[in-house]
This record gives structure tokens, C-alpha cells and sequence, in this order.
């Protein structure tokens, strides 16, 4: 190998390295719920969800799913996704949970969420599309699409926590209070919603993951709630149970609030809602540093290739 390959092929190898050192990592901050609740919590690197979140998956097809066999907006049996959904089919995907867990398991004792009292609420809902790229008796597989909603909330108003089975199942308290981080899913960034049964029971995995569109910043003087700073992403892990052996107090008769944008869903069948237990982590924004370093090996790397032509 003579030397200009050489330095080239190096050039190539250290702006990759350079490139991948400024990925996004884990996000590591604080959020400051308010120095009337818990004040400023950190470390916080995201949210857990209490298993007994809720999810659905409806037709989104214009002209019905499966060749018109199962009409828009008619919401689909994860146990019979055959003669319901297609290849080429759009499946509309809903979430919402109730955080109960500050990762990485960050001390919240004001955090309220079903089965523990408290004075402040964060909850999580999505709202997108997937593609459908298989379908048959006991599997379906699902693409992300661009776009969508998926959303993180923070309420201090006792009347709308959703702390019980109840409040669970009414389906309401999700998405109405103020809004603290945003943002679409990214196809790129997704993974696939897979999703097994034997005709009784089903299991699955979704993961959907985007930019942050928008986030609320806090700060400490004065008072204001939000993190610091904010992060640059999110990444949400969930995993999916159906059937009679998952109970039914997570099986509620309506999704959101009419509220930030997320609108209530009509005609959900209880017997349909899948259980949805979810982990998002947030991603923090490259370091000036790591983007300096980049700037400096994409410039050598141009510098090389200068020398090659001249040569």
C-alpha cells in the first residue's frame, strides 16, 4: 500500500472516530419539579412508566387495512392481526402511561402515580404511524413512520392525577398538564414494533425514538420547572402484553385529553387495549468539544485530499 492511500485511509478512520464521539449519549441532568415538591432531582437521565400503561393500535389505511377487511379507523385485535392488517398497511399507534421511576432511580418522594400519594404528576403519551412489512396468523411487524407525537407532561392539580386503577381505566388526566418535552418519531432512529401471540396471549416490543422538538427549560433562580439543560432527544422503550392473563385495570375507555395537541380517539374497544409498560431515556446534546474535535477532522481530512490532487 503506497503512502497517499495510506494517510488517506487514516484520514477517513479519524474523522470516523471523530463523527462517532459526537452521537448523542445519555442524557445526564436534572429536572426541578418546583421547590414546593421535590425541588431540583438529579441525576436524571429519564422516566420509567408504571406497567399498567395502555396502548392500541388502530386502521389507518384510507381505504381499510387488509384489502378493506378491517375499515378506517377501526381499532385492530392484536391477537388477529391476520384478515385485519397487510403488508402496506398504516397502523395509527397510541400510548399513555404514568411515570413512576426518575432514572436512574433518582429519590422523587413527591411523585404521585397509582398506588403512591403525592403532590406533582409526570405522564407520558404517543400518538404515530407505522407501516405494516408482515402480517400473518401469530406475528405482525411494524415500521415507524416519520412524524407523529410523543410527549412528557407535569401537572400539580390533584384532580386530574391519575393515582388509581379508576382514573386508569376513565383514561383521562394524561396529556393536560403543562407540557415539558416534545417531539416526532424519527423512521431513522425507530426500531420495529414486533408483536407474537398464540391466538389467546400476545407479546411484543415497540421502540420509538426522535429529536425533542420542544423542552421546557428550568432553572434554579429563580424558581422554574423544567431541566437543566435541556436534552437533545428521546428514546422509548415499550414493552407490549395482551391477553387474559395480563388482568384488565389497564384497559381504559379513552385516550388523552383533547388537550397539547393530543386528541381523544373514539369508539376504544376495552377488550383491545394492550398493556404497555414503557422506559424512555432522554439524549443529551453533543458537547462543544466533541463538535470542535469534528471540525478539526473533517478539516485534516479535506487537507489530505488537497495534497492527493496536488500530488
Amino acid at each position: 500500500m503506497n503512502l497517499r492511500k495510506s494517510v488517506s485511509i487514516l484520514a477517513f478512520a479519524v474523522a470516523g472516530l471523530v463523527s462517532g464521539a459526537t452521537q448523542a449519549g445519555l442524557y445526564s441532568g436534572s429536572f426541578n419539579t418546583g421547590a414546593a415538591f421535590d425541588g431540583v432531582l438529579a441525576p436524571v437521565s429519564g422516566f420509567d412508566v408504571f406497567s399498567n400503561g395502555s396502548g392500541a393500535f388502530y386502521c389507518a389505511t384510507v381505504t381499510g387495512c387488509a384489502g378493506g377487511a378491517t375499515p378506517f379507523g377501526t381499532q385492530i385485535n392484536p391477537n388477529g392481526t391476520s384478515g385485519q392488517i397487510a403488508a402496506g398497511d398504516i397502523v395509527r399507534t397510541l400510548y399513555q402511561g404514568v411515570v413512576n421511576v426518575i432514572n436512574p432511580g433518582t429519590s422523587a418522594p413527591n411523585l404521585d402515580y397509582p398506588g403512591h400519594a403525592g403532590t406533582y404528576q409526570l405522564t407520558a403519551a404517543a400518538d404515530f404511524f407505522e407501516a405494516v412489512t408482515f402480517a400473518a396468523p401469530g406475528l405482525a411487524i411494524l415500521a415507524v413512520l416519520d412524524g407523529g407525537d410523543f410527549a412528557l407532561f407535569y401537572d400539580t392539580n390533584p384532580a386530574s392525577f391519575i393515582d388509581s386503577t379508576a382514573k386508569i381505566l376513565a383514561g383521562v388526566g394524561y396529556t393536560d398538564g403543562t407540557l415539558i418535552a416534545q417531539g416526532p418519531a424519527s423512521a431513522a432512529a425507530s426500531l420495529l414494533t414486533t408483536f407474537t401471540g398464540n391466538g389467546v396471549s400476545s407479546s411484543g416490543q415497540a421502540n420509538i425514538a426522535g429529536p425533542l422538538s420542544f423542552v421546557k427549560t428550568g432553572s434554579t433562580s429563580p424558581d422554574v420547572v423544567g431541566f437543566i439543560p435541556a436534552p437533545n432527544g428521546y428514546n422509548s422503550t415499550t414493552t407490549l402484553q395482551f391477553g387474559p392473563d395480563q388482568g384488565t385495570d389497564f384497559q381504559t375507555v379513552g385516550f388523552f385529553d383533547n388537550a397539547n395537541g393530543f386528541n381523544r380517539v373514539a369508539g376504544v374497544n376495552q377488550a383491545l387495549t394492550i398493556r404497555a409498560d414503557a422506559n424512555v431515556n432522554l439524549t443529551a446534546v453533543p458537547e462543544p468539544a466533541s463538535l470542535a474535535l469534528l471540525g478539526i477532522g473533517l478539516a485534516g481530512l479535506g487537507a489530505m485530499r488537497r495534497r492527493q490532487r496536488a500530488a
